[in-house]
């Protein structure tokens, strides 16, 4: 049995859920998670904030605690896991919010304006920087922490193995009556360029696999058209696939680690 860390969000996560496959523990270990964070918030100087009276749920108050001390780099120094899986989702949907020089968030829309710290100290005077309106200096700073954030895994688990989850956006979603549909035809779903977005998120995997020759990648989307469905444990939405999708992940993990 291989163990896995994750660092990305649902759509490398959910591969390690008995809800989609039921069997992967037989193979896979999920030994570590850091979900919904940005590379740029991970690879700059940690927030010590205490969540305490936010009305979120302790998942909710678990990512942005994690996000804010960046206590992924130290967890997966002491797991030793034998796959590190990236997915670059909360950098092309989010983006970071800069507290103070070289302290930078992830500009997570769900979790942090709920935060009693974001509406007294970033709300009105943050800085925010995301895909749609800052690329070019976005992707210069993105590459510069990447490149750290690579080195810091390759030195302190030198064994690692390092899979990127090339997953992208899908365009429709089926329906309860399997009717296919546009995805942002209605309900609370943020209207993204849904091209746009699948092109920069193939730009910052390019650099990786461009960079890192060791690096590999399962890119399901290369050969196959996914779609979101109505009936998906978390609802519809852009990285909510049908459940073949999460069949096909852990065949071609198994194919690359086992």
């Amino acid at each position: 049995m291989k163990k896995v860390a994750v660092y990305g969000s649902c759509v490398t996560r959910d591969n390690f859920n008995s809800q989609f496959n039921p069997d992967y523990k037989h193979y896979f270990e999920c030994v570590l998670t850091q979900n919904q964070t940005s590379i740029i918030s991970t690879m700059s100087r940690p927030n010590n904030i205490v969540f305490d009276n936010e009305n979120m749920s302790s998942h909710e108050k678990n990512t942005l605690k994690t996000d804010f001390e960046n206590s992924f780099l130290k967890e997966i120094k002491s797991a030793q896991p034998d796959i590190l899986i990236l997915d670059f989702f909360a950098d092309v949907h989010f983006g970071y919010v800069q507290i103070s020089d070289n302290q930078y968030v992830t500009n997570n829309r769900w979790t942090l304006p709920k935060t009693n710290y974001y509406k007294l100290s970033i709300q009105n005077k943050k800085q925010s920087f995301n895909i749609d309106d800052h690329l070019e200096n976005y992707y210069a700073l993105w590459k510069q922490k990447f490149n750290l954030f690579y080195n810091y895994v390759r030195l302190n688990c030198p064994e690692v193995k390092i899979i990127l989850n090339s997953a992208r956006n899908v365009h429709h979603f089926f329906d309860k009556e399997e009717q296919k549909k546009l995805l942002i035809n209605g309900g609370n779903i943020k209207v993204i360029d849904v091209d746009y977005y699948n092109k920069v998120w193939s730009k910052f995997d390019a650099y990786v696999l461009d960079s890192f020759s060791d690096v590999e990648a399962i890119d399901l989307f290369k050969n196959k058209i996914y779609n979101s469905f109505e009936n998906h444990p978390w609802g519809k939405f852009y990285v909510h696939y049908t459940m073949d999708y999460y069949t096909d992940f852990l065949d071609q993990l198994k194919k690359l680690s086992l």
